[in-house]
């Protein structure tokens, strides 16, 4: 899933219409081409930050998935995974920001720019919001996660209502040490 999208609709030049074109931004590539300083120009980012993040992400989704199903320590697992996914969020935003200044791009993270050349627009993607909302999922389970515990053992005592036998009148039955004696023959 893309974590940032550059969108362009621009006009076609002589037939009047209007042409969308998408630039997707992926965690697995290393450099992206984009249109730049409203679309006059093609620049190229490093995205050194998606190595990074992308590892991020896959540490989340490994303790989230452990820890999710590990009694005892799970807790702590899902804690350090949703916290691993808001810093993969935070590392991505930075490092992208930081890229789009140092080239002199004139885009941001949220952007949207319109001119006679058409309608420029950034957003992070579906791959950002998704990573958003394992996060917050992750660390609500973790307040919510209770573990795998054993039943309480119980007693004879505890059911001794439910194996001895009842009067037709409603009231429990002492058959006493003779009865069970010749019950047993």
């Amino acid at each position: 899933m893309p974590w940032w999208t550059q969108s362009a609709v621009v006009p076609v030049v002589g037939l009047g219409n209007m042409t969308a074109i998408e630039f997707p931004l992926y965690l697995y590539e290393s450099s992206a081409g984009l249109l730049a300083n409203p679309p006059s120009q093609v620049i190229a980012l490093d995205l050194w930050f998606s190595w990074l993040t992308l590892a991020l992400v896959a540490l989340a989704a490994l303790l989230a998935i452990v820890g999710s199903t590990v009694p005892g320590r799970g807790r702590i697992m899902l804690v350090v995974g949703g916290l691993a996914a808001l810093i993969s969020l935070v590392v991505f935003g930075i490092g992208l920001q930081n890229e789009l200044t140092r080239t002199g791009s004139g885009l941001d993270l949220f952007k949207t720019t319109s001119g006679a050349w058409g309608t420029l627009t950034t957003y992070p993607s579906f791959g950002f919001w998704a990573t958003l909302m394992a996060a917050a999922t992750m660390l609500v389970a973790a307040t919510r996660h209770r573990g795998m515990t054993a039943a309480p053992a119980v007693t004879v005592e505890q059911r001794a209502s439910e194996i001895a036998p009842t009067d037709p009148h409603g009231g429990e039955t002492d058959l006493g040490l003779e009865t069970a004696y010749h019950l047993n023959q």
